[in-house]
C-alpha cells in the first residue's frame, strides 16, 4: 500500500508518515519538551475531549471535508492557543473540528 506524502509542517519537505519530516520531528519534540516539559496532547483527557468535538461536528470548519480521508483527518483545534494562554481542556464550544490541511494554514508552527 503506498502511503500518501504531504508536507512536513515546520519545513515543508514531504512525508509520509506524521506531521514532520524525519529531522524536523525529532527536533520539535525535543524543543517542546525542552522549552514546556512533555507534550500536553498526549494525554488521555485531551483524547477524549478531541473525539467527542470530531463526533459533534464531523467535517472540516474551514473547508467542509468529511472524516473519510485517511491522508488529511481531522483534528480538534483550540479557538485560544495554549501558546496564548488558553486552557487544554476546556468545554467543546472552545474548540473547532479542522481538516489537517486548514489547521496548518490557521495555526503558527513555530
Amino acid at each position: 500500500m503506498k502511503r500518501t506524502q504531504r508536507p512536513c509542517l515546520t519545513c515543508g519537505v514531504l512525508t509520509t508518515h506524521g506531521d514532520r519530516c524525519n529531522v524536523c520531528g525529532p527536533r520539535k519534540a525535543t524543543e517542546w519538551a525542552r522549552n514546556r516539559g512533555p507534550s500536553p496532547y498526549r494525554t488521555a483527557d485531551w483524547r477524549r475531549l478531541s473525539i467527542q468535538k470530531r463526533k459533534e461536528v464531523p467535517f472540516c470548519e474551514l473547508c467542509g471535508q468529511r472524516d473519510n480521508n485517511p491522508s488529511n483527518p481531522l483534528t480538534a483545534d483550540h479557538l485560544v492557543p495554549l501558546a496564548e494562554g488558553g486552557a487544554l481542556i476546556v468545554p467543546t464550544y472552545m474548540l473547532r473540528t479542522l481538516c489537517r490541511t486548514c489547521h496548518g494554514k490557521v495555526t503558527k508552527h513555530k
